[in-house]
């Protein structure tokens, strides 16, 4: 099942709820939406895999995916392939974590995880 994006998300504070086991999808502008995030909450410590694939627009070097605890801090990062593919996989204790996507300029876009 997907989940469409809600606006505003650009922001920590703003973020939209992404439920274990569904992705999203949604479209990133230019100049004006550059970050998109998501939260998800862990009742458990878990193996998480999250992705996000680019679906449309140019895909650019600096581009990435980043997961961040609860307090915004960095857990994991990584940018773009030639593809418009990012994965992290990581073990996390139970709480709730963001997801950042930072695009810089256009394109649409899937996002999801699995818990394991």
């Amino acid at each position: 099942m997907n989940l469409d994006e809600v606006e505003p998300n650009d922001v920590l504070n703003q973020a939209n709820f992404l439920p274990a086991g569904l992705h999203a999808k949604g479209i990133l502008t230019h100049p004006g939406d550059k970050n998109d995030w998501w939260k998800f909450t862990l009742s458990q410590s878990s193996e998480v895999d999250v992705w996000w694939h680019i679906t449309g627009g140019e895909i650019a070097s600096y581009d990435y995916l980043c997961l961040r605890d609860g307090a915004g801090n960095e857990i994991a990062k990584d940018s773009s392939d030639d593809q418009g593919y990012f994965q992290v996989t990581v073990y996390l204790p139970a709480g709730t974590y963001y997801i950042q996507l930072y695009k810089d300029g256009p394109s649409g876009f899937a996002v999801g995880g699995r818990i394991r």
